[in-house]
């Protein structure tokens, strides 16, 4: 039986100074079947960062090798160097069932959502400019003019909040993280279409052996119900007394089923 969550892409972008990166780190530790996408870099390796831990490292002609047989769910480049995210690190990660969280700018994120519908795409920001330009001057790394464009970059950014799913106003970072939560908690339970349409189909047949995982069914670790629900004849009435009945299947043209529900 197949699990219930159907694995999720969550894409984080944000103008310097939105505080992206602490929440790709919160993520990350708290939902730990959330795997961090290790982006492909051309840029020299810098002290202290590990080889496909912070980065895969390679040559600019190995990058633009990549680029024309398509290696590439999208990549850009920074100061001079190229960053992009392989197909291939999205599809090895969805294929074990697990989710995959990547940290891009807005044109990688729309890029993404292009070859993945699905995929999940968060934008963070200040609550202004000017709030942005005082995190990039406490930062103290930064010197004025890449401050200036930096905000004149986030001005662009800005402008493509539209083209995203979710937005966070990272005011407070608590009540982001909670906001963050919640979004990972509500991606998390569209289910997986295919269990759905067999669970139903038991239904209907009067054969549930178990609950479904999200009502703690062996999935879960749940135990197996000892009665049937109320809208099978069980405690709470006689069938039909649920406001939604299980009423028919239909098959679609492509050959897939269709769960309809029928309201008393």
């Amino acid at each position: 039986m197949d699990k219930i969550k159907t694995p999720g892409i969550f894409v984080l972008s944000s103008p310097s100074g939105g505080g992206k990166t602490t929440l790709v780190r919160y993520m990350q530790k708290k939902f730990p079947d959330v795997i961090y996408s290790v982006s492909t870099t051309t840029r020299p390796i810098r002290p202290g960062e590990k080889a496909g831990l912070d980065y895969n490292f390679i040559t600019v002609r190995d990058f633009r090798k990549g680029i024309k047989e398509g290696t590439f769910a999208e990549w850009a480049v920074v100061h001079g160097n190229y960053y992009g995210t392989p197909v291939e690190n999205i599809i090895s990660v969805l294929r074990k069932g697990k989710s995959i969280l990547l940290d891009l700018d807005v044109k990688g994120a729309r890029n993404i959502k292009k070859l993945f519908p699905g995929a999940n795409l968060i934008f963070i920001t200040a609550a202004s400019i000017k709030e942005l330009r005082r995190r990039l001057l406490a930062r103290g790394q930064d010197d004025i003019k890449i401050i200036n464009r930096r905000l004149k970059n986030a001005r662009r950014e800005l402008k493509q909040m539209k083209y995203f799913d979710y937005l966070i106003i990272n005011e407070d970072v608590d009540r982001a993280k909670k906001t963050l939560d919640g979004i990972y908690l509500a991606a998390e339970s569209k289910v997986n279409k295919k269990y759905v349409n067999e669970l139903a189909e038991r239904i209907i047949a009067g054969t549930p052996s178990q609950s479904p995982p999200w009502k703690g069914g062996e999935d879960r670790g749940g135990r197996t119900p000892s009665q049937s629900p109320p809208w099978k004849g069980g405690e709470g009435g006689k069938r039909g007394n649920h406001p939604l009945n299980f009423s028919r299947l239909r098959r679609e043209k492509n050959g897939k089923r269709r769960l309809w529900y029928g309201r008393n």
